[in-house]
């Protein structure tokens, strides 16, 4: 991630990772290099700056006193069949107790992120908390937003691969092979995603449909790639005439 943000222009913008980016150097090379602010993950690779972290949101009081604050506290509710989401974000810039502050490149804030999700049909809830450091100032709006899209692409591709391919239960350590075969199921990913509209299944459904009559299916897919082709280029001709 270093290397690729050296060759990026982040001004105006946030940079969101893993806990496995979640490094000092990276913090680094984003705001001086890059130019941008991040919000970084936290777990158990910086175990005391997570530990610190976490203990100081468990303190008694402190978030409901956050939400007695404007700014530092913002709250969604989503609802779906099966479930209610409550997803509540606190974020602070009472950050002087912590040890490590200074050798986080310009680290102004800590954020909280806490996700309560109560079934619907049984009434039992479990919640989900994530740790951030950031760079950005104490403003619960824009945590939330750097949170919010930083899974939108979690749950949208890799959560996703997960589920089709699971991907994260593979075992190939060369790194060569690991890039490959990714590039390949990120091919295949978007040939499902664009058959599941005409199967109307879900992704893994139509992932086992294709892989037991590949001969059959193939034909398909390869006209469903020409008709949106040919409409693609039709746009564009109809574009070039105006």
């Amino acid at each position: 991630m270093q290397a690729v943000m050296k060759g990026l222009d982040c001004r105006r913008r946030i940079v969101t990772a893993d806990a496995m980016n979640a490094q000092k150097e990276t913090a680094r090379v984003i705001v001086q290099e890059a130019h941008g602010d991040y919000c970084l993950a936290l777990k158990g690779n910086q175990k005391q700056a997570y530990e610190e972290v976490r203990d100081y949101f468990a303190c008694m009081g402190l978030l409901e006193n956050m939400r007695q604050k404007a700014g530092q506290h913002q709250s969604e509710t989503e609802r779906s069949t099966y479930a209610i989401t409550v997803r509540e974000y606190f974020i602070t810039d009472d950050i002087q107790w912590f040890e490590d502050r200074s050798r986080w490149e310009k680290l102004q804030s800590i954020g909280y992120e806490r996700k309560t999700i109560t079934i619907k049909e049984t009434g039992e809830s479990h919640v989900e908390e994530r740790y951030y450091l950031c760079s950005i100032k104490p403003i619960a709006e824009l945590f939330a937003i750097a949170v919010r899209r930083r899974w939108n692409i979690e749950n949208s591709l890799h959560w996703t691969l997960d589920v089709v391919f699971r991907e994260d239960s593979l075992g190939f350590k060369e790194k060569k092979a690991v890039h490959n075969l990714g590039l390949i199921r990120r091919f295949v990913m978007f040939i499902i995603k664009l058959m599941k509209a005409y199967y109307g299944r879900s992704m893994r459904r139509v992932r086992k449909t294709i892989g037991r009559k590949p001969e059959t299916e193939l034909p398909l897919i390869l006209a469903v790639l020409r008709v949106l082709y040919t409409n693609d280029l039709l746009d564009s001709i109809d574009e070039l005439a105006k």
